[in-house]
């Protein structure tokens, strides 16, 4: 059973030793499933996880597997990211019975205590999800004990997405832009396994898989010439999954991933180590990107990396820049160097 939502800047969630977790905490930063943070200002959608549990009985039988694909998508407020919403598609494989599939989406966001939030659904609907249903997403077999319990959690104040029967549970605060800093439980999503066993993990998603299971971890990934911080970003960028969260940022995402995925292997870490200072500069995406959404900042990262991906000068992305009057945004030092050129294809040897 779940422990208490935690008050204070660490945890999401006080968990029994027996849950393996992992937490994306605004704004936003990912602590995996083997407790190593690393930042993720990424303004699109994204897979939180793609893993499979055993599914068992209320009498403790082994009567099948669970397959969970858990995305989330992030917005923007006062020039930082956090989390809006999730995805879950999932399906039950009975082993002796029907398969059962689920899509499932919640938003959620805050302001001064009052929470706006809707959901969607979609029964027989897991590949591809289904952003947009109208189904009511229920699921109970009583003779195993196995349902969907989801809600608002009015005393912790949270909304969870929890399949009794395979030990998954999704936990999301939403943060709220009035209170910011003053907000008594920590913003964010949370992902939760109770009693693991056998979990097996697919891809190289945000939360990773476990170590000790043998999965990839921060270090593994990370890439020549970048930073733990740089090469997770790119390695979200580069996964490429389905933009469809309610602000698509105008096609911008899924363009920065087909011009990242395209793109030489040394051309798109140099993209990435001189562009992806827009994502991580606060005063900087205050100026330049006002809406909640990120629309002009992808339009402007794009542009960076295209330069990077074709050889080109930055002309456009500095122009776009300077017609933006943030040209002169203080402490902002890569900004500056990116306007001098120095960021870009012409004063930088391709080396790894």
């Amino acid at each position: 059973m779940q422990g208490r939502i935690c008050v204070g800047p660490w945890r999401l969630q006080v968990l029994p030793n027996s849950t393996l977790s992992c937490e994306i905490k605004n704004d936003p930063i990912v602590t995996n499933f083997d407790g190593d943070p690393a930042p993720l200002p990424y303004p699109c959608r994204y897979m939180v996880s793609d893993l499979m549990t055993i599914m068992k009985s209320q009498s403790g039988n082994d009567i099948g597997f669970c397959e969970f694909r858990v995305f989330a998508f992030n917005s923007k407020d006062r020039g930082k990211f956090y989390v809006s919403g999730f995805d879950v598609a999932m399906a039950l494989y009975y082993n002796d019975g029907p398969t059962v599939q689920f899509s499932y989406r919640q938003v959620a966001t805050a302001k001064n205590n009052i929470n706006t939030a809707s959901t969607t659904g979609k029964r027989n609907a897991f590949i591809p999800f289904v952003p947009d249903g109208t189904d009511d997403v229920s699921y109970t077999d009583a003779a195993n004990g196995v349902y969907i319990d989801k809600g608002w959690d009015n005393q912790n104040n949270r909304y969870f997405f929890t399949v009794v029967g395979c030990s998954v549970t999704i936990t999301l605060v939403p943060y709220d832009s009035g209170l910011r800093g003053l907000q008594k439980q920590v913003p964010g999503l949370s992902l939760s396994l109770s009693q693991p066993r056998l979990e097996h993990f697919v891809g190289t998603t945000a939360c990773l898989g476990p170590k000790s299971l043998g999965y990839m971890s921060l270090a593994d990934i990370q890439q020549p010439t970048l930073s733990n911080s740089s090469s997770f970003l790119l390695q979200t960028f580069t996964n490429a999954e389905e933009q469809n969260q309610p602000d698509d940022n105008d096609g911008q995402c899924a363009e920065a991933s087909r011009i990242l995925n395209d793109c030489q292997r040394t051309r798109k870490r140099l993209a990435m180590k001189n562009c992806d200072w827009m994502f991580s500069r606060t005063h900087f995406i205050k100026c330049y990107d006002k809406t909640t959404g990120s629309k002009d900042l992808m339009k402007l990262f794009n542009m960076c990396v295209t330069s990077w991906c074709t050889n080109r000068p930055c002309t456009n992305a500095i122009n776009a820049i300077r017609a933006s009057g943030c040209a002169n945004v203080p402490s902002v030092p890569e900004m500056s160097a990116f306007l001098q050129g120095n960021k870009c294809p012409a004063s930088q040897a391709f080396i790894e």
